[in-house]
């Protein structure tokens, strides 16, 4: 029994150690399950006795009939039909079926957080930018069938003024390596017009879908004014040329009027958190049909914060100046007829969408500044955002009634993506609860394992400890014959079961993340 019994945690053991799924930060790009996800046929789906909000009209159906079929929206009638013999059937009465929410500012780091804000209801997004072209990687993962991630609209790196010392959350340095011909822009040297449309350029070359620029400083960097200029206008006007020639939008991070009314004069698409908007910069953008993404859940409320402190305080005092002068910005800009669109900068859609309807949105405008007019914006409502045949099957269920309370929208119940059904994701509580017995059991196993090398230094001389620590197979083995034969019970328990649960750990992570 016990030879059986280490023979199959050697078979397990070196079945990880080939594998290795966590050796990379980079995405995965392949592998066996990429392939059954991309031949998998969609399932024909009927949504029955739903109360529907569409995206577009201003008034929900009641019971209808939705149907999907080939990851597209076949069918929306307030008719009872005879649905397919194959259809999997999903009576929703009492329930409510709205498009799924698009989300216009995110920054998709990694598979494992684009895969949770799919099980919060965003079945597309926007991003503003990431490092390593990992927005482009995860658009193209959802593009070959991998359904378990949200469509992502991808923006690759930011334009700045200078690559060197432009404060940005992440390794901007890391475009060298991806943009080898940009080398000679490393420093803190403003880039000039030509260097902006070369970083426009070496984005285009990636197939990006938007062009993110900078017009303003970042907020959350002391000595830096919020308000203050990055581009100039004639790198502004340069980077927006440049994108369109190509047909690509431009999306400009800009807090204050000097900053957003250059960019809506260079011809951007869309205005990102707008703090410090005067009325006359709101009619400007107005006139010029400029969109406005205010990423208002960006800016919480924690109530009144002292101007005079210094250090951290004094950046939660401006935190706090900023929560309200969005807020006041985005229920004048709404007030004023301006079209106003969720996106979140890393916070939560449902939070975004409640948050519109505390600056003077109803609850439907607030849905549809999340579905069909932030499809609009983005420029891909012929596909998705709203509840009509031939679009693209992207359904959110929930159970309450968000017309009645706007805070339903932050339980989704269930979640289509392009005509599949997708998984909850674990919460929070349990993937911090697998992380942390992976590193308990990697601890014990890891001190086991320093115990092997040590005898095997003892009992066989260096050479045998050294391939005992090169190939972790044979030290467990061996370490757990040794300490049989001495007797040593309580070690044989602790890393046998340190191991096997360090391993059964990693491998429920690599099944739900990756």
């Amino acid at each position: 029994m016990m030879k059986r019994i280490v023979r199959f945690l050697f078979f397990v053991f070196c079945v990880f150690t080939a594998k290795n799924p966590l050796h990379a930060q980079s995405i995965q790009t392949n592998g066996p399950l990429a392939g059954i996800r991309a031949s998998a046929e969609a399932p024909v789906l009927v949504f029955e006795h739903a109360n529907l909000i569409d995206g577009i009209s201003d008034a929900p159906q009641r019971d209808v009939t939705v149907v999907v079929a080939g990851g597209k929206i076949s069918v929306v009638s307030a008719t009872r039909i005879s649905p397919p013999a194959n259809a999997k059937r999903f009576d929703l009465s009492g329930q409510w079926l709205l498009p799924g929410f698009i989300d216009a500012h995110i920054h998709p780091v990694s598979i494992g957080w684009a895969k949770s804000l799919l099980a919060n209801g965003m079945t597309t997004g926007r991003s503003m930018f990431t490092v390593r072209y990992v927005d482009v990687e995860l658009r193209e993962r959802h593009r070959r069938g991998e359904f378990d991630i949200p469509d992502i609209l991808a923006a690759g790196y930011p334009v700045v003024p200078n690559i060197g010392t432009f404060p940005i959350p992440y390794d901007m340095a890391a475009i060298f390596e991806d943009n080898p011909q940009l080398k000679d822009l490393r420093g803190d040297v403003n880039i000039g017009v030509a260097g902006a449309q070369r970083l426009v350029r070496a984005n285009l070359d990636r197939h990006v879908d938007v062009i993110k620029v900078f017009a303003t400083n970042r907020a959350g960097i002391l000595g830096f004014d919020p308000r203050g200029r990055a581009l100039s206008d004639e790198q502004l006007v340069a980077a927006v040329s440049e994108a369109r020639n190509a047909g690509i939008p431009v999306a400009v991070h800009a807090y204050g009027d000097d900053g957003v009314v250059a960019a809506v004069r260079a011809g951007v698409r869309s205005i990102e958190h707008g703090v410090y908007l005067t009325d006359a910069t709101l009619e400007l953008m107005k006139e010029k049909n400029v969109f406005f993404v205010p990423t208002i859940s960006a800016f919480p409320l924690h109530g009144h914060a002292e101007s005079n402190a210094s250090g951290a305080d004094s950046l939660a005092a401006r935190g706090q100046d900023m929560a309200v002068s969005v807020r006041d910005a985005a229920r004048r800009a709404h007030k004023m007829g301006l079209r106003v669109i969720a996106g979140t900068d890393g916070a939560s859609i449902g939070g975004e969408i409640t948050e519109l309807v505390g600056i003077g949105m109803t609850p439907m405008e607030a849905i549809q500044a999340a579905t069909s007019r932030c499809a609009e914006a983005l420029g891909i409502s012929k596909r998705t955002g709203s509840i009509r045949p031939g679009l693209e099957a992207d359904l959110i269920v929930l159970n309450g009634n968000p017309l009645e309370d706007i805070n339903a929208v932050r339980n989704v119940a269930l979640v289509v993506n392009d005509g599949r059904i997708v998984e909850k994701a674990w919460p929070e509580w349990v993937l911090n609860a697998v992380l942390i017995l992976i590193a308990v059991a990697a601890v014990g196993a890891l001190v086991c394992f320093i115990w092997v090398v040590i005898r095997l230094l003892r009992a066989r001389g260096i050479w045998w400890a050294l391939v005992g620590f090169l190939f972790g197979p044979y030290a467990f083995i061996w370490g757990w014959l040794e300490a049989r034969r001495r007797k040593h019970r309580r070690l044989m328990i602790v890393w046998t079961v340190c191991t096997t649960l360090f391993l059964g750990a990693v491998i429920l992570l690599y099944v739900q993340y990756l």
